[in-house]
Parts: structure tokens; sequence; C-alpha cells
């Protein structure tokens, strides 16, 4: 038995309701130069990894995982919120799900610590939009399968 809060709707119904809303949510990413989702669209000052490393990763990380800046560049994290809400996987695909959400959002500081400062800002500026729509591409078709 579903312990969601869209248990009460019929599977059918649910599975209807995702994909309708996994597709609405690629194409509004696919289709906008900016995605107009709710979110806070504060990114953290370069400053603060210039300063000190380690210190800048772990301010960094706990911004992100306090919700204190938490811009969301695709549509992947609110497919994975359509997916978790209308599914309600078990505990294990939930706590997956939430890794590969972390790790994904730690991609930006792998590339920042494997490529200096220069080339982190080059491969950002350079291809952003292109990733952020191959990341809700990939996400949408792994949420579907």
């Amino acid at each position: 038995m579903l312990a969601g809060l869209a248990s009460v709707v019929s599977e059918p119904v649910r599975s209807a309701a995702l994909l309708v809303g996994l597709a609405s949510l690629l194409l509004l990413d696919l289709t906008t130069r900016r995605l107009p989702l709710p979110q806070r669209s504060r990114l953290i000052p370069q400053q603060v990894f210039r300063r000190s490393l380690g210190a800048g990763l772990l301010r960094f990380g706990i911004e992100y995982g306090t919700g204190f800046r938490t811009l969301i560049p695709s549509a992947s994290a609110y497919m994975v919120a359509l997916f978790v809400l209308l599914t309600n996987p078990v505990w294990w695909v939930t706590l997956g799900l939430g890794a590969t959400f972390g790790l994904a959002r730690s991609a930006a500081i792998l590339q920042f610590v494997l490529l200096g400062r220069d080339g982190w800002v080059h491969v950002l500026t350079a291809h952003t939009r292109t990733l952020e729509r191959a990341g809700s591409i990939g996400c949408a078709v792994l949420l579907i399968s």
C-alpha cells in the first residue's frame, strides 16, 4: 500500500500524470532560455572560492545543502520531485535519487577542482544551457524507464 500523498489516486492515473508532467517539464526546459520555475536565483560569489578552496567548498556545501542558495538551472529537480510524489518509490530508490542529485550538484565543484578557476568558468560559460538541457533529457529518460 502506498503511503504517499497521491496514493488515493489510481495507478494508471498517476502514471499518466507522471508522463504528462515529465513531458511538460522537459518541453518547458528545452524551449525557454531560462527555466521559469520557482527557485532562488542567487549563486555563491566566485570570491568565496578565491579566498580558500577548502573554506569555499565547505561554504558552498552548507549553503546548497540547507537550501540557502538553491539555483535550479534545469527541470530535472522538479522531474524527480514529481516522480517521488506520484510513484512513492521504496526508500532505497528515494535515497539513490537524492544521492544522485547531490552528486550531480557537486559536478561543478569537481570541474573547478580538476580544471582550475579559468577552466571551470570557461566550461560553464560556454556550455551551461546545453549541459542543463542534457541533464533534463537524461533525467526524463531514466525516470520513464
